[in-house]
Order: C-alpha cells, then sequence, then structure tokens
C-alpha cells in the first residue's frame, strides 16, 4: 500500500523563499532516494502542484440539507 500525502498552501505563499526552498529540496534526487527507501512511500509527484479539488477527489461533496 502507497501513502499518498498533501501539502496545501496558499497560491501566494508559492513565491515566498521558504516554499521555494521546500519545493527545491522536495523536487531533488537527494529527497527522492531517501524516501524510495522507506516502505510505502513513493515522491514520484512530490513537489508538484495541483487544485485543491483534485487533491481531495477522494471527498465526497457535502450533500443539500433537507428542508
Amino acid at each position: 500500500m502507497m501513502l499518498q500525502a498533501d501539502f496545501a498552501l496558499a497560491r501566494a505563499s508559492f513565491s515566498t523563499p521558504v516554499v521555494q526552498v521546500l519545493l527545491e529540496v522536495v523536487r531533488g534526487r537527494e529527497f527522492a532516494g531517501v524516501v524510495a527507501r522507506l516502505p510505502g512511500y513513493d515522491a514520484a509527484r512530490a513537489g508538484s502542484r495541483q487544485k485543491l479539488d483534485a487533491a481531495l477527489d477522494w471527498v465526497e461533496p457535502p450533500r443539500p440539507s433537507a428542508k
């Protein structure tokens, strides 16, 4: 079983130096190599961006309330 972990932040945060360094690390070969040695983890998509609703496609949308 593979574990999928998501990390969400505000769109404006992507241009900050701290987030740029974080993305550089998680997109790097060293990070991928370390993660590859952990059972059940896959860093193939580490550092990728996607919209929140796409990342949370497993969450059922709220049902309309009965009135």
